[in-house]
């Protein structure tokens, strides 16, 4: 059953609306960024263990992680493409514009997506200049660049979330769980 929307109290509080094109394409996006992200990630690490079974080691094992990456990216992509297909034909135009609202003000998602989005354009000037690989490297190396963008972001906020527990046990904040409030 499609999401019949806000109820009129609830229309007045959502602010600067959106073309209904506009937010069906952020959330195609942000999707198929995921999937692309996803399949690159799982690919390359379900992939490792039989590249090295095969004796591919160092530089070859390297280089066929970046193939692997790129045919990860695509595969993930397309995928979380019908995926997201279905669910805006469940959810109705509200829905798009909903999911877009929520993806805007998110900023896990933003620091996420500029992470991915800069490491993707780091990998695809290595692959294309640094390399001298033309077009085929810069995909390779966006692609790789996607994956090590969401390691980034895990990894950063890994280390926030331990600084956080760090000093809640030390300022007597204990169980607080980031909920910091200055006195």
């Amino acid at each position: 059953m499609p999401n019949s929307g806000p109820t009129e109290e609830e229309d007045l509080d959502v602010p600067e609306p959106i073309p209904h094109e506009r937010a069906v394409t952020e959330v195609y996006l942000h999707a198929m960024t995921r999937g692309a992200q996803a399949g690159s990630i799982l690919v390359s690490v379900l992939a490792v263990p039989v590249c090295w079974k095969r004796g591919l080691r160092g530089r070859l094992l390297l280089g066929r992680l970046g193939q692997i990456s790129l045919v990860g990216s695509v595969l993930g992509g397309a995928i979380m493409a019908m995926g997201t297909n279905q669910k805006l034909k469940e959810s109705g135009a509200w829905g798009a514009y909903d999911r877009a609202y929520r993806l805007r003000n998110n900023a896990g998602q933003k620091t996420l997506d500029a992470l991915s989005y800069t490491t993707a354009a780091v990998g695809l000037f290595a692959g294309t200049v640094l390399l001298n690989k033309g077009l085929y490297g810069g995909l390779l190396g966006a692609s790789s660049g996607l994956s090590l963008g969401v390691l980034e972001y895990v990894g950063l906020t890994m280390y926030q979330n331990v600084g956080l527990t760090v000093y809640e046990r030390y300022s007597g904040r204990a169980g607080t769980h980031g909920n910091l409030k200055k006195d």
